[in-house]
């Protein structure tokens, strides 16, 4: 992990936490994710399953809506508490004396990148019509359209392990190597996550 162009400014934000300006970032980037999705979803495919089971298809539609825009806020908070702890846990663990404040402010960097390249990719899936979650362009999935398993084998599960890392190397200070190793037990638990899900489904 060399300090390279992404590394700097990365290293420049942490030292200088603007929490406010990075949550609204943050949710943000959410509430757009969340747009997009709706957008893109195969929500018709959701109401027309349950219209077969007699149930209103507006009253399911809403739902669909209402539950999602839940979801996406509950997620948000979620999201940034468990990472934080996350970081914090394994740097005290690591013996590292990185504060709780510089930790916070990675935690919030790390979620606004994973964020935007979830955007981006959405973005581009929305433009070509192709629906979320049968296809997810990045993912390998793409050649085998609804494919689960496949797409738990994704581009954002990368990026994030290499956040992950990134972390622990430029704020907590630990070794390379260190940081390298929880970046790939990162992507391992990650996808062992995400195939648990499929086989419960």
């Amino acid at each position: 992990m060399k300090n390279n162009n992404l590394n700097s400014p990365l290293s420049k934000s942490i030292e200088e936490p603007k929490f406010s300006i990075k949550i609204i970032i943050y949710i943000l980037l959410s509430t757009i994710s969340t747009f997009i999705t709706l957008q893109i979803m195969d929500v018709d495919k959701i109401v027309k399953e349950s219209t077969s089971q007699g149930i209103d298809p507006e009253m399911t539609r809403k739902f669909v809506i209402i539950g999602s825009t839940i979801s996406s806020i509950f997620s948000m908070i979620i999201s940034i508490l468990i990472m934080w702890l996350i970081f914090v846990f394994i740097s005290k663990m690591m013996k590292s004396s990185t504060s709780k404040k510089s930790l916070f402010s990675a935690t919030l960097i790390f979620l606004i990148i994973s964020t935007l390249l979830q955007v981006i990719i959405l973005s581009i899936q929305w433009g070509v019509g192709l629906p979320f979650p049968k296809y997810n362009i990045s993912s390998l999935n793409i050649f085998s359209p609804g494919n689960q398993f496949l797409e738990s084998i994704n581009l954002q599960h990368l990026l994030e392990s290499y956040l992950f890392g990134l972390v622990f190397y430029k704020t907590s200070k630990l070794s390379k190597k260190k940081s390298v190793i929880l970046g790939i037990i990162y992507f391992v638990v990650v996808i062992f996550f995400s195939l648990s899900v499929f086989l419960i489904k």
